[in-house]
This record gives C-alpha cells, structure tokens and sequence, in this order.
C-alpha cells in the first residue's frame, strides 16, 4: 500500500496520554471541529472538542499510580536545557507520526477516527469486539460520537453489531473481513515506521534524566 512521502522516519509510541485514561476524566481544551469523517444519513459527523475526553489532573489516571501531591511538588524541579529540547523533539516527532498516520488512513479510505476505532477494535477487543462505551473510552470521545462513528464503520461494510453472549443486554462492535484486510495493511506500515524510528527513540529517551 502506497504511503504518503516527504514524513520521515518517525518517533512515536502508538500510545500517547490519551491512552492512560480512567473514570476521572475531564472535558479537555481541544479546538473545535475536530473531523470524525464521512457523512451518515447526509451529514457530517463532527467531533468537537466538547465531544473529546481527556485525563485527568496532571495527566493521571486509574490506570496510573497516583503520587503523593505533597512528595512530587517537593521533588520537583526545573528541566535542563537537553530535557527541553528532548521533548521539543518528542513532540515534533509525534507530530510526524500523527501526520503520516493520518495520511495514510486517508489512502486506505479511512479517516484518523475511523482507523484508530477499527484498531482498537481489533487491538483491545480481539475477536470479542468492543463494546460502544469501550471505543468512546479509548478514543476519548463521548458516548454519542462513538455511536455515530460505529453507524458509519457499519454503513462502509467495516464493522458489524453482535449481541453479546455473555450478557444479551449487550452490543459488541466486531470487524468483518473487510476491515480486517484493510487493517492489516495500514498496522505493518506504521509498524514499519516505528521500527526503522527505534534506534532515535531509545537515544532520546535515554538523555532524560530521573526526576
């Protein structure tokens, strides 16, 4: 599958902040219009910054040891010159990632919230599926926006609606062969970047120093 040129290797962990999430979540100041893709019904399904979850204080989270407030005010300290310009080029090379993501999805057909539903999908919930609730969790969107977005993977042929067997008061969100083609194609590209990103990532790592 073609891959947009001109993005570099880059440096990226598919895991970011967002992924460290837990029922302290909060409205976070994401601008406005953040595209979730195609039409259904003849409209746009848009996903705005209210509709985007993020975590809570400082980053922390259920899945996320809480530190004494007290002991880590106490131990803080300022970053040296490397550690700013060591996360400068973090996340200058995140942003590559993203960017080469996103292009990519857009070759596959799909947009960024599509390709990241279809992966959690298949990342999270494996042949089991994912429940609405637990795609809107990992994308951090609200609730109603993973309806949407589920309607629409539906409509493309990518996903389909499965009562769980465990609990028939439940909808699961299962891939259908489709998707999963299209899936594997997209992953072992951006395993592919990340890979050749490693050799940068661990050296910028390792210039960072315990806090």
């Amino acid at each position: 599958m073609p891959i947009a040129a001109g993005c570099g290797p880059l440096v990226s962990l598919a895991v970011s902040s967002a992924d460290a999430i837990g029922p302290d979540l909060k409205r976070s100041a994401v601008p406005p219009a953040v595209m979730a893709g195609a039409a259904t019904e003849g409209r746009f399904v848009e996903i705005s910054g209210d509709d985007i979850i993020a975590p809570g204080p400082k980053g922390e989270s259920s899945l996320m040891p809480r530190r004494d407030a007290g002991k880590a005010e106490q131990n803080r300290r300022s970053p040296s010159a490397s550690e700013y310009q060591a996360l400068a080029e973090f996340r200058y090379l995140l942003r590559q990632f993203l960017a080469f993501s996103k292009a990519a999805a857009q070759e596959s057909g799909l947009t960024t919230q599509q390709h990241q539903a279809l992966l959690a999908i298949k990342g999270f919930g494996g042949k089991a599926g994912l429940t609405i609730g637990e795609i809107a969790e990992r994308l951090l969107v609200r609730h109603h926006s993973a309806v949407e977005l589920v309607d629409r993977l539906v409509a493309m042929g990518l996903a389909r609606r499965a009562i769980d067997p465990a609990d028939r008061r439940r909808v699961r969100v299962l891939l259908v062969a489709k998707a999963e083609a299209r899936l594997r194609d997209l992953s072992a590209a951006h395993l592919a970047e990340l890979r050749a990103a490693k050799p940068a990532l661990i050296e910028l790592l390792s210039r960072l120093k315990e806090a």
